[in-house]
């Protein structure tokens, strides 16, 4: 019995010089690639540059800032020992009438 040929349809083309929906992708994730890359690289100066900013913010808040602090610091200490004192004086007294140890 002779062979069947059997006639390729019409409808299946492929020529080989054309590019594949393969290539086409691979090009197309290839620029998306790059894009993201240069958009990363731009993030990460970004991110420097406001750490930057930070930085010398909290530099120049803690100069500006510490002698308030001090002062705060010396109320505080003259507060906890005229506390002290007022009390000695109570129980040095043993009196019951807080305003005459005072004066």
């Amino acid at each position: 019995m002779p062979r069947k040929t059997t006639v390729p349809s019409q409808s299946i083309k492929v020529t080989p010089l054309a590019l594949s929906q393969l290539h086409i992708r691979l090009k197309f994730l290839e620029k998306e690639h790059q894009s993201l890359l240069k958009q990363i690289k731009r993030k990460r100066t970004e991110l420097k540059n406001f750490v930057e900013q930070i930085r010398s913010f909290g530099t120049e808040f803690l100069n500006k800032a510490t002698p308030g602090f001090r002062k705060i610091s010396c109320f505080s200490i003259i507060l906890s020992h005229l506390t002290a004192l007022i009390f000695s004086r109570l129980s040095a007294d043993k009196s019951d009438n807080f305003i005459a140890c005072i004066s």
